[in-house]
């Protein structure tokens, strides 16, 4: 398309020009609609789309966002030391930004992790500059080859949290250019992103959003960076200094334009600057008008969360405890038995007796297909831990409330029937008798899921589980645990009065198989 065939800086008067320089409101970009510039929207990332369902008017609700995939963190993805795959996620993002009409996904973040307390190592990829570069990058180029914006964040220097809108990050040149800056500069390069965000923070005492050595002696001049940069919400302390140190975009609005127009006007501000800015912001709404003009486009779900569960597949790292040098159990080991009678083409219902919260761990890491638990509603209370388990099609059971507990058990089967295995502990709390044969009573309402999904049933054995961490709290122990699947059960191929007793006559199964497993353990 040619550069004349939108508007230029050129065509706008000097309030226009101003404007375009901040915000429209907390989640969009302030267009010139007369002048034939939208103000499309921006919104978080960096691990998938982030969109509140308020931000259509502007407000800030964390709590209340659209339907999106969840993609490994990048603590994660850094780990799985596969650019390609990490191009697919950001495609995968982008696809999702378009239905959405995102122009901008704001991520992903390299700052370096200095601290294992840093309150956002999750979020960044690496200690080391050079890994966080590499891997990130895939982020960047996957989700612009969609014509969806990135935003690399944040710049620069930002390693922790606490009182971040006022430390400043007194660091040498050398540090700066071994440590913060490598990641960046390799993604400038190799990706040009569509935007940079700048840090809260100062750094050596001058804001880095009012750093024109930073921005642009080092960004632009320096490193040929080619997009905009934009304010972190609320880092933006002074907008005449930050646009003359080369900040093109001031987010959330401060609805401060006039300030603009005054300096622009009495010269502290110089023409040509404030062109370089707005252009940019001109530029950045003309890279995103293909994308944004789709029409009613919706992005494959099943083929994203094949992704992600790549990519968390990927991202998953085994430790060799040689010398027992970690602090767990140095010679634990575990013992399949019976893994060629789960159907490796078939979502089935996975039963399985519960005495250790590693239960789930130890049965996860087998599945051949994509598998959910069934879990007491109690988890929910501790937020990462829910979280992920929600990412793992986990659903949770309220044990006091019969009628949500029939919704999810009802929920559970619609998961099986679209091809998403369940795995139920129908004793609906971890078994603490000492003798683990003696297992609680097996809820016959957990198997209304194979019965309406019409699906096997695969009882699993988990012999000694419970002496992994539960019978030596507080410390964990060498520990031979023992799973087995035993063959599957069809309920419509038994007689009707075992149909009706469906729940003791698995237990039974299970039972026995505890039983013989006894020696080996």
């Amino acid at each position: 398309m040619s550069d004349t065939a939108y508007p230029s800086v050129n065509d706008l008067t000097l309030e226009e020009k101003a404007s375009l320089t901040s915000g429209g409101d907390a989640w969009h970009l302030q267009g010139v609609e007369t002048k034939g510039i939208p103000g499309y929207m921006i919104t978080d990332g960096p691990h998938g789309l982030r969109k509140s369902l308020a931000s259509s008017t502007g407000e800030v609700d964390l709590n209340n966002s659209v339907p999106a995939t969840c993609f490994p963190p990048a603590a994660g993805l850094s780990s799985s030391w596969n650019p390609e795959l990490i191009h697919q996620v950001g495609e995968a993002m982008a696809e999702e930004c378009i239905q959405e009409k995102v122009a901008v996904i704001l991520g992903p973040g390299v700052n370096i992790k200095r601290n294992p307390l840093g309150g956002r190592c999750f979020e960044y990829w690496s200690e080391d500059p050079y890994l966080a570069g590499h891997e990130a990058v895939g982020i960047v180029a996957g989700v612009q080859s969609k014509g969806v914006g990135t935003s690399l964040k944040h710049f620069a220097a930002n390693s922790q949290e606490t009182d971040r809108l006022r430390i400043s990050a007194n660091i040498s040149q050398r540090a700066l250019r071994e440590i913060y800056f490598p990641a960046f500069e390799h993604i400038v390069k190799e990706a040009q992103p569509w935007t940079i965000m700048c840090a809260y923070n100062c750094i050596n005492g001058v804001h880095a959003a009012q750093d024109r050595w930073l921005l642009t002696d080092v960004l632009r001049d320096e490193w040929g960076f080619q997009g905009i940069v934009m304010s972190d919400w609320g880092a933006d302390h002074d907008r005449v200094a930050s646009l003359n140190a080369g900040l093109n975009l001031e987010m959330p609005p401060s609805y401060t334009d006039d300030q603009i127009v005054y300096a622009a006007r009495d010269g502290r501000i110089q023409p040509a600057q404030l062109d370089r800015m707005a252009q940019g912001m001109i530029d950045l709404v003309n890279k995103t008008r293909a994308a944004m003009s789709v029409e009613n486009y919706r992005f494959d779900i099943e083929a994203h969360d094949e992704v992600a569960h790549q990519a968390a597949v990927e991202s998953m790292v085994l430790l060799k405890n040689d010398d027992a040098i970690l602090p767990v159990a140095g010679d634990a080991k575990v013992t399949v038995i019976g893994e060629e009678n789960v159907p490796k083409d078939q979502a089935v219902l996975y039963v399985a007796n519960h005495r250790s919260y590693f239960d789930i761990l130890l049965t996860y890491s087998r599945c051949p297909i994509r598998t959910g638990y069934v879990a007491k509603k109690e988890m929910e209370r501790y937020p990462l831990l829910s979280n992920w388990m929600r990412n793992l099609y986990c659903l949770f059971l309220d044990r006091e409330d019969i009628k949500q507990g029939l919704k999810t058990i009802l929920q559970a089967a619609d998961y099986v029937k679209s091809g998403i295995s369940v795995c139920i502990f129908p004793e609906g709390t971890r078994n603490k008798n000492a003798d683990e044969t003696d297992m609680l009573s097996f809820h016959d309402g957990s198997f209304k899921i194979a019965t309406r999904a019409k699906s096997p049933i695969i009882p699993i054995a988990i012999s000694n589980s419970a002496n992994i961490w539960e019978a030596n709290f507080p410390k964990m122990s060498p520990t031979h645990v023992v799973i087995e699947y035993g063959k599957p059960i069809i309920p419509s191929e038994l007689d009707r009065d075992t149909q009706r007793h469906l729940g003791a006559y698995t237990q039974n199964i299970i039972k026995e198989m505890l039983i013989k497993n006894k020696e080996l353990v």
